[in-house]
């Protein structure tokens, strides 16, 4: 029994960990490890329940309001402030795939085209 159900004298508990994604807001059930491991470093614990390959990943898919950015440098030095088209508000896998890729004005494909590809490579896996 874990530190965090032990002084309640719980024996059975069912916990959720409601948290925000690139949909609004997501719950996640998690068991009394997770939840006291949480109380220690909860950046570790959502990393882990996004799929994150790590805490500064999931730091970046977040401050990025789960968004990729062209990564074109413009004249001025400078990154592009558009977005990869269809890349707005994308969960983590998706952001994952398109991270250095470019918005339609610097030779970047369609949304339609940037989600055929993602499904085309993740369809067989």
């Amino acid at each position: 029994m874990s530190s965090f159900s032990k002084p309640l004298g719980v024996v059975r508990c069912q916990l959720y960990l409601e948290t925000t994604g690139p949909d609004g807001c997501k719950t996640f059930e998690i068991d009394e490890r997770e939840a006291d491991e949480f109380s220690k470093n909860p950046l570790k614990v959502l990393s882990r329940l996004w799929d994150a390959s790590s805490i500064d990943e999931y730091t970046q898919w977040r401050a990025s309001d789960y968004s990729v950015q062209c990564s074109a440098i413009q004249k001025n030095g400078k990154q592009c402030r558009y977005s990869v088209a269809g890349c707005n508000h994308i969960g983590l896998a998706k952001w994952r795939y398109f991270q250095g890729d470019y918005c339609v004005h610097h030779g970047g494909e369609t949304a339609e085209v940037n989600d055929q590809n993602f499904q085309a490579k993740f369809s067989n896996t």
